[in-house]
């Protein structure tokens, strides 16, 4: 079981992740707590936006030895829902996605939910990333189908 010897403990991937989480670019790290238990990381704390609490999720789950990631994050802004959907659709058309006329975008306290098709992987991802990255949204339910 060679394997074995190579994982890291507990304690080191809980340094690891929050070391990186300190350089990750607009991550408010001292604002994030940082769990392991079996290389599964469970995160937690309270951010300003959506962003961040995505952006904490992918450097946690890039980090060598981590198996999963729960992110418990919560966003503590607020934003109406109207103001939200419009300005995902803005952004969505400043970025030419093809598709993004399409799309059905329905905000409920904070939470995007995205419908319809797109035409790549490429494109889903960058609609995801575009609602993600929007003032005011604390998750992303992202139910687009590629076509």
């Amino acid at each position: 079981m060679e394997w074995r010897a190579a994982m890291k403990s507990d304690a080191q991937l809980k340094q690891e992740v929050e070391d990186e989480l300190k350089w990750a670019e607009g991550v408010p790290s001292e604002a994030i707590k940082v769990r392991v238990d079996r290389g599964c990381v469970t995160l937690t704390g309270e951010v300003d936006w959506g962003s961040q609490r995505y952006t904490a999720e992918l450097v946690a789950s890039r980090t060598l030895g981590v198996i999963g990631v729960m992110n418990q994050i919560a966003v503590k802004r607020d934003a109406d829902p109207t103001l939200i959907a419009e300005q995902i659709t803005a952004a969505l058309k400043h970025h030419a996605l093809d598709d993004a006329r399409k799309l059905q975008i329905e905000v409920k306290d904070g939470v995007v939910t995205l419908r319809g098709q797109v035409s790549s992987l490429e494109e889903k991802r960058a609609v995801h990333g575009v609602a993600c990255a929007s003032f005011g949204v604390r998750q992303v339910v992202d139910l687009t189908t590629v076509s």
